[in-house]
């Protein structure tokens, strides 16, 4: 089978998969500059062509004469001519279960919605994002301990051993595929500044989840005064209410304590000024919480 395979930055662990797999003869990999440039040290050894603004890397394909075309974790609208370059078709997989949680940022959205299931879809492409027929879905389960970055790496692994069956099914894809149920769909995008932040006005249940959604590599944002953290991990904790009735946040030498509208969170995990800290909290940062407080 000759295989083309279009991917954004986060599809590039699937490559070298798709090269060992005996049911690829032909493997060409197309990715935008944005991908090629962040993923040097796995594309090192791999001949990429670049997608453009032209339609050169279009051309290129329909020379190539592939049998199937796959992407994965592409961030733009794939035309519909390349329909025209294949005989069984454009198949995109998608990380969540569609027609639900469509668009850019589904595994985000998931968790901060304390969703317990999520998913992979493989479809067909067409006019519209993430709206084609459905080939193959496999159903994941979402941990309340999960964080994006752990809940990627599992969708990962599901992509991959579910790639051959997909892929050796190609001649009924057309048989199998089922059009999306329209009035279940529901649309995610991209997350905001706000919606990767922190309030005290969120419940505990609200805000482990903004931190879960945002995952342990970047955190999300809260701000204390002139304070602002990126907070990367936290659990709850017995606070005595009472006692700490008149602020928000307070520290000790390991971690940092934030309040919601319901109770405590142990901040054990997050990023001040650039650095990383993990069950450590610097004097000078406890010397700027103690004169908020």
């Amino acid at each position: 089978m000759n295989l083309v395979y279009i991917c954004g930055r986060q599809g590039v662990p699937i490559i070298t998969y798709l090269r060992g797999l005996n049911i690829v003869r032909n493997l060409n990999v197309f990715m935008n500059d944005r991908a090629i440039n962040n993923s040097p040290q796995f594309i090192s050894n791999i001949d990429v062509n670049p997608i453009d603004e032209t339609d050169n890397w279009l051309n290129r394909i329909m020379v190539l004469n592939p049998d199937v075309i796959l992407s994965f974790a592409y961030p733009h609208k794939l035309p519909m001519q390349l329909y025209q370059y294949c005989p069984y078709g454009v198949v995109n997989c998608h990380t969540s279960l569609l027609p639900r949680y469509r668009g850019p940022s589904p595994i985000f959205h998931a968790i901060k919605n304390n969703e317990t299931e999520t998913g992979i879809t493989f479809h067909f492409i067409n006019e519209k994002f993430d709206a084609g027929d459905i080939i193959l879905q496999k159903k994941i389960p979402i941990n309340s301990d999960e964080c994006s970055v752990i809940l990627w790496r599992k969708m990962v692994k599901e992509i991959i051993r579910t790639l051959p069956e997909v892929l050796e099914n190609r001649n009924i894809w057309k048989e199998i595929a089922v059009p999306q149920n329209k009035n279940l769909h529901t649309y995610c995008k991209v997350p905001t500044r706000l919606d990767r932040t922190i309030t005290n006005s969120q419940s505990l249940l609200e805000a482990k989840n903004t931190v879960r959604a945002c995952g342990s590599i970047h955190g999300a944002w809260t701000k204390y005064g002139e304070i602002q953290l990126k907070v990367c991990h936290v659990s709850e904790t017995k606070i005595d209410f009472i006692a700490h009735r008149d602020v928000n946040l307070f520290g000790d030498k390991n971690f940092i304590y934030w309040r919601s509208n319901d109770g405590w969170l142990k901040i054990d995990e997050y990023i001040w000024k650039g650095n990383r800290y993990k069950c450590e909290v610097p004097e000078i940062l406890l010397d700027q919480i103690r004169l908020l407080s």
